[in-house]
């Protein structure tokens, strides 16, 4: 007579062998969450991110977790096809008259950071340096400035509407010729332009000189505003400087007529940040090498693009924290991380998280992949009913386990962000809840076989 007895893990029978159900068939009882009391959490400051090309963030707001947050915004501007009056059949130049000077402005992305309820002010100043380079570099951080003027040329005080709806406005004009944001300019810079125009200054025909006589322009919010931080598009190049001006003579004597320097996408269009922390939870936050545990700030920790703030994990001992489980092998890790309660809704939240590896200074070392060399990258659970369960899950596992198959042990070092190309876009944040009390905190998860034993039985 022949049989098969089938034991669960809990019992162990001396000469059966091992077998497992399947990967899919996941029992709750073998779904462990490691002691996340493990785990330590921080918050790290990366003192220097890439914002060249990314469009144009200016404006400042108060945050109540992350303190007084600034953006301005240089701009080069171009030369466009080169301005000069027409001429007439006997190729005589036909005299024109200056009318005004206006920078036009597009939101990008519909994005904004703080409250458009609040009016708030911004001034284009006149660079007073050329947009250049440092040796070997082919772009500009976020802790780079030039010196600008300190007389603006133009400033307007309004309430931003970055969710506007799109439409030709009242006066027929259609929308992407109007723009979202027009900022009258200085009446006799653009008178200057004309009066170079009539005398064929060879400076508005060539782009090289163009560039060395107007370098570029500064945007800057006032410093006494705490409103909303907002997207300049430098797409397409329809943010631009136009100057209006007529005919007096010829043709059409009178007629309306414009010519465009445009702020042309590239890497000479950057964005500085800075932040005020020191009336807040992160003012020891000074520079990268200096951590703030989240038990120093509220059981918090955050994340802001631009600024630079960023989630760190350190997991002490991997190996032995699962061998203590002795439960079997090891199916999948991930790591859930949950945003305060409704913080998500009052502010632009970076949906998409990676993963990077750093050294004792902070300082980051690699970014995690997984599977064909793909980045591993969150996915957010958004709890649209009671809103307290949506989250953020990664999967660590590609990572953590041949950790455990080739007996590492060491302490691990993880930095939670946007992906670093993307992290000095705009100023996303997110705040993370690591309460070791609360069901909203930092957690583990690692899920392992079911295993169960085969016995054969011979009388």
């Amino acid at each position: 007579m022949k049989f098969s007895l089938l034991i669960l893990l809990s019992i162990f029978i001396f000469g059966c062998d091992s077998s497992s159900k399947s990967s899919d068939d996941f029992d709750p009882d073998r779904i462990v969450i490691v002691d996340t009391s493990k785990i330590v959490a921080s918050t790290v400051f990366i003192d220097s991110l890439y914002t060249s090309g990314s469009g144009g963030v200016v404006g400042q707001y108060n945050d109540p977790y992350l303190g007084l947050i600034n953006a301005k915004t240089f701009f080069k501007v171009g030369l466009g096809v080169g301005f000069e009056p027409s001429r007439d059949f006997e190729d005589n130049i036909i005299p024109i008259e200056y009318d005004s000077l206006v920078f036009i402005g597009y939101y990008a992305d519909q994005k904004f950071y703080g409250d458009t309820l609040i009016k708030q002010t911004l001034r284009i100043h006149q660079l007073k340096e050329e947009l250049e380079f440092e040796d070997d570099a082919y772009g500009f951080f976020s802790n780079h400035l030039f010196e600008y003027a300190n007389e603006p040329l133009g400033e307007i005080r309004f309430l931003a509407k970055p969710l506007r709806y799109r439409y030709s406005d009242y006066s027929g004009e259609d929308y992407d010729e109007r723009g979202d944001l027009r900022i009258p300019l200085s009446n006799k810079f653009g008178e200057n332009l004309v009066e170079m125009a009539m005398k064929q200054n060879d400076t508005l025909l060539d782009r090289v000189k163009w560039s060395r006589f107007f370098e570029g322009i500064a945007f800057v919010g006032s410093k006494e505003d705490d409103a909303a931080i907002i997207k300049i598009s430098d797409v397409d190049a329809k943010t631009k400087i136009r100057l209006y001006y007529h005919d007096t003579k010829g043709e059409s004597p009178h007629e309306g007529r414009f010519h465009d320097f445009p702020i042309e996408k590239s890497n000479f269009n950057f964005t500085n940040y800075s932040a005020d922390r020191s009336k807040t939870i992160l003012t020891g936050l000074t520079n990268q090498s200096n951590d703030i545990k989240s038990t120093e700030t509220d059981d918090l920790t955050f994340i802001q693009c631009g600024t630079g703030l960023a989630t760190k994990i350190e997991i002490p001992y991997w190996d032995q924290i699962i061998l203590r489980e002795d439960v079997g092998n090891l199916l999948k890790v991930e790591l859930e991380l949950y945003p305060l309660n409704l913080s998500y809704r009052e502010y632009a939240m970076p949906h998409l998280l990676n993963i990077y590896t750093i050294d004792e200074d902070n300082e980051l070392i690699n970014q995690l992949v997984g599977e064909k060399q793909k980045p591993i990258e969150s996915l957010f659970y958004y709890d649209d009913d009671i809103f307290i369960n949506s989250h953020f899950k990664i999967d660590l596992t590609s990572y953590l386990k041949p950790k455990l198959e080739d007996f590492e042990s060491e302490n691990i070092q993880l930095l939670i962000m946007p992906n670093v190309s993307s992290m000095g876009s705009f100023v996303e944040r997110i705040v993370f809840t690591n309460e070791k009390k609360s069901a909203y905190r930092f957690k583990l998860k690692a899920t392992f076989k079911k295993i169960v034993f085969q016995c054969d039985y011979k009388s």
